[in-house]
């Protein structure tokens, strides 16, 4: 069960760093391709951040903690 927790807890902040380039590429993406990519992305991942919150909430009985990725997140 740690692994899963410690998967959760790192992979919550590596999604939101996928959401932040995201909203630069809608921002400033020349391409069409590019910004349908980056909504996709925002999207999903959006998704899947809560999927795992809401997991971590039922199997752990708390909110995942705010957790630094060592300059990755």
């Amino acid at each position: 069960a740690q692994a899963d927790r410690h998967f959760i807890e790192m992979m919550i902040p590596h999604h939101q760093g996928a959401i932040d380039m995201a909203n630069l590429a809608l921002s400033r993406a020349k391409h069409p391709e590019v910004k349908r990519l980056a909504e996709t992305i925002k999207r999903d991942q959006t998704r899947e951040i809560q999927q795992m919150r809401t997991w971590y909430k039922q199997w752990y009985g708390t909110d995942v903690p705010a957790t630094s990725m060592g300059g990755m997140g």
